[in-house]
């Protein structure tokens, strides 16, 4: 259920990153009109799902690798 789940999220970043990061600003940010967006982030978004969704689809290990990262990425946070 969790790999569909982030693989739904990964596919729309990699395919319109530009809603998702709308969708995430809206939800971070107090005044997000105010954000100006770098040229950088688009391409960098879609890397980033690309690379998620191989992480996740490599093979068992490799997710449950994953899955690790994203526990201590939630703890960071």
């Amino acid at each position: 259920m969790l790999r569909k789940l982030l693989t739904t999220i990964c596919a729309v970043e990699v395919l319109a990153p530009d809603a998702l990061i709308d969708t995430a600003e809206q939800m971070a940010l107090e005044n997000p009109d105010e954000c100006e967006l770098q040229s950088w982030v688009l391409p960098g978004a879609r890397f980033e799902g690309l690379a998620f969704l191989i992480m996740m689809w490599r093979s068992e290990a490799s997710y449950s690798s994953f899955k690790k990262f994203l526990g201590i990425i939630g703890m960071l946070a």
